[in-house]
């Protein structure tokens, strides 16, 4: 599990379940953005990690830290901005598709529509399959060939043994 900070966005633009993640605006990027480099109850920066987590639910969302046992939502400092919220996400199991260049809301549908076709076909079942997750793990001055991005689906009922 990880701590992450989210924010919600104020994007419009649809994809199966509601936003589209890759639409997910610099609003909520840069209220996140502020909190983690000094907006927050105590002026307290810290660094910056990947990925950036965007959702079909409309949040975006970054990761504070995965070490779950040195950092907690209460060890973190109370954001300035209300709409960043600071909360503890479960692990789980995930399907990905990794892709490159530029995630826009029409190459993250693509790629969602094809990731949930091959866990269909495959007979893997999403926890929601109008649900997935967009994970950027590169600055935006990244040339896009060289930038990584995945659509995450998580999975129900997954057994690596079965």
């Amino acid at each position: 599990s990880s701590s992450s900070s989210s924010s919600n966005s104020s994007s419009s633009s649809s994809s199966r379940g509601g936003i589209n993640p890759a639409s997910s605006g610099i609003k909520a990027f840069n209220a996140l953005a502020g909190y983690i480099f000094g907006g927050n109850a105590e002026g307290r920066k810290m660094t910056m990690t990947t990925p950036v987590l965007s959702t079909t639910d409309g949040t975006m969302e970054f990761v504070v830290s995965a070490n779950a046992d040195q950092v907690s939502p209460a060890s973190l400092p109370a954001p300035a901005d209300p709409a960043v919220q600071l909360q503890r996400r479960s692990g789980g199991t995930y399907a990905a598709a990794v892709f490159g260049g530029v995630a826009t809301p029409r190459r993250c549908s693509e790629v969602s529509s094809e990731l949930l076709a091959a866990l269909q076909e495959a007979g893997l079942k999403p926890v929601d399959s109008s649900s997935w997750t967009l994970a950027r793990y590169n600055d935006p001055s990244v040339k896009p060939r060289f930038r990584r991005n995945e659509i995450l689906v998580k999975l129900q009922d997954f057994d690596l043994w079965a």
